[in-house]
């Protein structure tokens, strides 16, 4: 939903805390503690004051575990911060959420992770033509240093479904074993293809999955160069076929974010939640 849509619709905190009672409890309001359907509103005419329950006597609302759980912050302020983030290409820094909502730096931060972190949560599997591909974050060297596979950068690897959802997670190291169990945790080994480049680690999930290989190197067109946050960068021109299509799609935006200045203060236990969001 579109900004301008969302502010119609959302106008104020009551209107934000029915459209998450009717998305919670579809089928009738019910305790979040003992399930009883049992319960009534502590006041008829005001949404925000929540629900008591008749068997257990434990008083509830429709936030209750979830991520705007006992939170201070507007509704609609989250419900715009979620929007921001959806719809943001190359992601968006906390200093420019709290300059666009009018809040400070360290609340649009606490926002933006906990909306990263249940972007996240994920459990049905990939189907069908899923494409898997690896690489290396960390932002620019202060020296000259190795690139590609051996860099001290973050490894993240992702796999893509054909036209659909998007997976990817940071790694300690690129093994094979490593690579094997996320993508059979991500990827239904019966109902889909796998699609990967001449990456050896990939060899470990030919027992499990039908697996194609896309030889990079016999793919000729010429470089394009340009400049993207003061330094040169080489690109191949759009692809043209679908085998390249949709992974690069997702690596390329991961790279045009890691170069901004922002990008270096997630290296390390926040990345996870960063590159969910892609």
């Amino acid at each position: 939903m579109d900004i301008l849509n969302l502010m119609k619709e959302f106008r104020d905190q009551e209107s934000c805390l029915k459209f998450i009672e009717e998305k919670r409890w579809k089928h009738g309001v019910c305790c979040i503690h003992c399930g009883s359907e049992k319960v009534g509103r502590k006041n008829k005419h005001k949404i925000a004051n929540g629900w008591n329950c008749y068997d257990c006597g434990s008083s509830f609302s429709a936030t209750a575990g979830t991520i705007f759980h006992a939170t201070k912050i507007p509704l609609q302020k989250w419900f715009l911060a979620i929007s921001m983030l959806s719809n943001a290409k190359k992601s968006i820094s906390s200093c420019q959420l709290a300059r666009d909502l009018d809040m400070n730096q360290k609340s649009a931060w606490y926002m933006a992770m906990r909306i990263r972190e249940k972007m996240s949560d994920n459990d049905e599997l990939l189907k069908g033509i899923v494409e898997a591909d690896e690489t290396y974050v960390g932002g620019r060297p202060r020296t000259k240093s190795k690139r590609g596979r051996g860099t001290t950068k973050s490894p993240v690897i992702g796999v893509v479904e054909r036209g659909g959802r998007v997976v990817a997670k940071v790694m300690k190291v690129l093994s094979g074993e490593n690579i094997r169990e996320f993508i059979l945790s991500h990827v239904s080994p019966d109902e889909s293809i796998l699609m990967t480049d001449e990456f050896r680690s990939y060899i470990s999930l030919d027992e499990d999955i039908e697996r194609h290989v896309i030889h990079i190197h016999l793919i000729v067109r010429p470089q394009v160069s340009m400049r993207i946050y003061g330094r040169q960068v080489g690109f191949l021109p759009p692809p043209h076929s679908l085998e390249e299509r949709g992974h690069r799609g997702f690596l390329t935006c991961l790279f045009l974010w890691c170069p901004s200045a922002y990008s270096l203060f997630y290296q390390g236990e926040h990345m996870k939640t960063v590159v969910a969001t892609f």
